[in-house]
């Protein structure tokens, strides 16, 4: 709505509208004699004059526009193009509703998120680089028989190793004490008791060009009995990082140092650098050559060249084994494990989006 024009230009443009209506021969001395109450009437009837003859003109583009914002704004919109928002990896105007939530169907009802499959530390020297999903529980467990070269041999079990998915790339680690068989190649045996336990903890990176890194520090708790026992509180710390060399080979490398506190510990640090190629075999068998050494600050270096293959029964049940060889002298002749694991998922967390338990059907 436009102002009011004030009296001295409404006079102004009443007077050009008088001429235009009656003439210019009309004498100016009628106009200028007008009242102030006439002047009112007569620029009322003008002003209404106009808007009429306004509605009977032929439309222009400047009226178009007008007429047009008009015919929006009775919609309750504006002509332009709206701001858009992003919703579940669509695109959507502000004012258009969100889309409907998808019918509950037993398709989709009953396919699940794809599952993780179970990633072990066993049966290799070289430790695990992920970890497992968070609220997962896994349980790592198995037999290793050594050949120890010296007229002794050695088993040990259960090698237990339980992981707790804390986060999405963070768990907690409890190895449960072993028991340690060794005997005499001659009758007779020399030791048979439990071993010690740890806790730890594994946190994984994924760093620029998809590498694989992990920090897994680890305190040895001596609770043990005296002949298989560090009888020492041993602080370790492993650094592993891997990455996929194709399509099937995973290569991936770990070095673990384990500080022995005990003053009368044959050595005081040992060090194992390995390195590890995984290459997938069949869809659900994979298996892997490994190279490690145990080099400790004071003694003979230690040599082992190790073969095996995991197997999985299901995306959270694997079952494997391993052959080693020791390289030199001051390594054990050789070594034969077997081992299986299995998940459990949906304690917490992601894990419950491929929970273990079955999901109800739909009839």
């Amino acid at each position: 709505m436009k102002p009011i024009l004030p009296v001295v230009k409404l006079k102004r443009n009443v007077t050009l509208k008088l001429k235009q209506r009656i003439g210019d021969e009309m004498p100016s001395l009628f106009i200028k004699k007008l009242s102030c109450e006439g002047l009112l009437i007569v620029s009322c009837v003008c002003l209404i004059t106009q808007v009429a003859s306004t509605e009977t003109l032929a439309p222009t583009e400047t009226n178009l526009d007008q007429l047009s914002l008009e015919k929006t704004s009775d919609l309750d919109t504006v002509h332009m193009d709206p701001p858009a928002i992003k919703f579940a990896n669509e695109t959507y105007p502000v004012t258009s509703p969100a889309p409907e939530e998808p019918q509950k169907t037993a398709t989709n009802l009953n396919q699940k998120p794809p599952i993780t499959a179970v990633g072990t530390s066993r049966p290799s020297f070289t430790d695990a680089v992920t970890t497992v999903p968070q609220g997962s529980l896994q349980f790592e467990s198995g037999a290793t028989f050594t050949d120890n070269r010296h007229g002794t041999y050695s088993w040990t079990m259960p090698e237990t190793l339980i992981r707790l998915g804390l986060t999405t790339n963070t768990e907690l680690r409890y190895t449960v004490p072993n028991f340690t068989y060794i005997g005499n190649k001659q009758p007779g045996h020399l030791a048979s008791n439990w071993g010690d336990t740890s806790v730890g903890l594994s946190h994984h990176w994924l760093l620029p060009g998809k590498v694989d890194f992990a920090v897994i520090p680890v305190l040895n708790i001596p609770t043990g009995a005296n002949l298989v026992s560090s009888n020492g509180v041993d602080p370790q710390l492993r650094l592993v990082v891997g990455r996929n060399a194709t399509k099937k080979l995973y290569l991936s490398s770990m070095l673990d140092t384990r500080w022995y506190t005990n003053k009368n510990a044959a050595a005081h640090i040992v060090m194992m650098p390995t390195l590890i190629g995984y290459y997938t075999l069949a869809k659900n068998l994979t298996g892997f050559l490994e190279y490690a050494a145990s080099i400790p600050t004071e003694g003979k270096t230690s040599h082992y060249a190790q073969t095996g293959a995991l197997y999985l029964l299901s995306p959270r049940n694997q079952v494997d084994i391993r052959v080693a060889a020791g390289l030199n002298p001051a390594a054990p002749d050789f070594l034969i494990g077997f081992g299986y694991s299995f998940r459990v998922d949906g304690l917490f967390g992601d894990s419950r989006n491929y929970s273990s338990f079955k999901r109800k059907k739909v009839n």
